[in-house]
């Protein structure tokens, strides 16, 4: 069936994508299904992004780093510097025991925040790995 042939492209760039770049699988799904030209009955059959995001965020977990299972763990460089090699880990101090605090913010996010003349805060956020605090 060409349909299926169809879906099961879209979805494996799906996930390639997913798998070479960081963002959202909800943003990758938009693109891929808009710029390929595929028929209204391959849309029809093609799993929304809600439907495909639990395997191709499973595919993504595997090839990235563990969660640690508590305070004491190394961050691997990557995550210390920006993309452009600046600094983004602004802070790293231990607390007290089973406490650490963590503060990523590149200097331009930084020289925003402080030129701003109003600042607003959102700690809601709905996900978080074990043993983290928002």
């Amino acid at each position: 069936n060409p349909e299926l042939v169809e879906v099961r492209q879209v979805r494996q760039k799906i996930k390639e994508r997913a798998l070479q770049e960081i963002i959202p699988i909800s943003i990758i799904y938009e693109q891929e299904t808009s710029k390929a030209s595929i028929s209204s009955t391959t849309l029809a059959i093609l799993p929304t992004s809600h439907e495909i995001y639990p395997s191709v965020a499973k595919a993504r977990q595997k090839v990235g780093p563990l969660f640690p299972n508590g305070c004491s763990f190394d961050i691997p460089d990557d995550y210390k510097h920006a993309i452009d090699g600046n600094r983004f880990l602004l802070a790293d101090e231990l607390l007290a025991r089973r406490e650490r605090l963590l503060i990523f913010a590149s200097d331009h996010q930084l020289d925003l925040l402080f030129q701003s003349p109003v600042i607003y805060m959102d700690g809601t956020l709905p996900k978080r790995p074990p043993h983290f605090m928002k």
